[in-house]
């Protein structure tokens, strides 16, 4: 298609030119003129090198799978030499978004696309594609480029975590978590059913009324964050619970722990949630003595059901894996419906 144009265009221009040659009047030269104008644009326009274009971010803030961000260009030219194409298209393969600028003499020029990364980790490969031609659509050239956006892809967003942990926070209130303190909080007046062991005999023969002693309920436990992370179908979904789950725990006290390959901190970093990936060996355990443990699992293995068969005796231990995560789900639909 390429040669056959360029033949038609050369063709043209030669019987224009010999019409001029031939009856030499001003319409025929006018021709001549505008052709070779035209000639003159069409050759500006293809001879620059779309390999000499350079595509780069600057923007490498961390987000999170599937969410849709505005990711910043930078469009510059390599070299010294002049650069000029009539129009220059800038093209995201992923969402078929395409930038067009007019004009484009090698200036460092910026874009705009949108982003929504799938895979975590610590950067990902963007294709795009150079496209230019002649300002008459006849020819056109394009060039592959790759952009290499060095940014941390965390999980995603876990649309159940945020009332899970309202659920766990629930419960804890509930449940007897920790060791009784004997500081006193305030004093009171008796009313009536109050414990009598609680009464402040000699404060109430002073004041003449019954006086009550009111006691801290708890001592505050440190608690245990653990995620396990077991070779599973499940991982990345379970990863992106426990991620969204410990995010905004506002509890003191609170520890994460991640149990995975490529975790190499503690407490881990946002780099240790974009790159970890499924346990291969089993872990170095901490200390459960005396702690309120919540630990999350994709599926238990036969590392950690023998691992929790020598906690058997540890009360303060709750387990949820996919299966667990998916009852409670249906559980709290249920509830919301009713």
């Amino acid at each position: 298609m390429w040669a056959l144009r360029s033949l038609i265009f050369i063709l043209l221009y030669v019987l224009i030119f010999i019409y001029a040659m031939a009856f030499t009047n001003e319409v025929g030269w006018s021709l001549f003129v505008l052709m070779t104008l035209v000639l003159v644009i069409e050759i500006a326009s293809l001879l620059g090198s779309l390999k000499r274009l350079r595509i780069s971010s600057t923007d490498n803030f961390p987000v999170h799978v599937g969410e849709k961000i505005s990711l910043p260009l930078k469009i510059q030219k390599s070299g010294k030499r002049p650069l000029l194409f009539t129009y220059l298209l800038l093209i995201n393969e992923i969402k078929t978004q395409t930038v067009t600028f007019l004009f484009y003499h090698g200036q460092t020029d910026s874009a705009v696309i949108t982003w929504q990364p799938q895979n975590r980790g610590t950067s990902q490969q963007l294709s795009f594609t150079f496209k230019t031609g002649d300002p008459f659509g006849w020819f056109e050239k394009s060039q592959k480029v790759q952009l290499s956006s060095h940014r941390l892809i965390l999980p995603a967003n876990h649309l159940s975590a945020p009332s899970f942990r309202k659920y766990l926070q629930n419960e804890q209130n509930k449940r007897f978590f920790g060791t009784p303190s004997f500081d006193i909080k305030s004093y009171r007046h008796y009313r009536p059913g109050d414990p009598l062991k609680q009464m402040d005999w000699k404060l109430s023969s002073r004041q003449q009324m019954l006086i009550l002693r009111e006691y801290q309920q708890y001592q505050e436990v440190e608690t245990y964050l653990i995620f396990y992370g077991s070779k599973s179908i499940y991982f990345e979904e379970m990863l992106s619970f426990f991620y969204t789950l410990q995010k905004d725990w506002i509890q003191a006290n609170v520890k994460v722990f991640l149990f995975g390959k490529n975790v190499i901190s503690q407490p881990p970093t946002v780099r240790d949630f974009a790159k970890i990936t499924p346990l291969e060996e089993p872990p170095i355990w901490p200390d459960f003595t005396g702690k309120q443990v919540i630990l999350v699992t994709p599926e238990k293995d036969q590392t950690l059901t023998e691992h929790l068969l020598s906690l058997k005796n540890q009360r303060n231990l709750q387990v949820y894996d996919y299966n667990n995560l998916k009852d409670w789900e249906r559980k709290e639909r249920l509830w919301q419906n009713s």
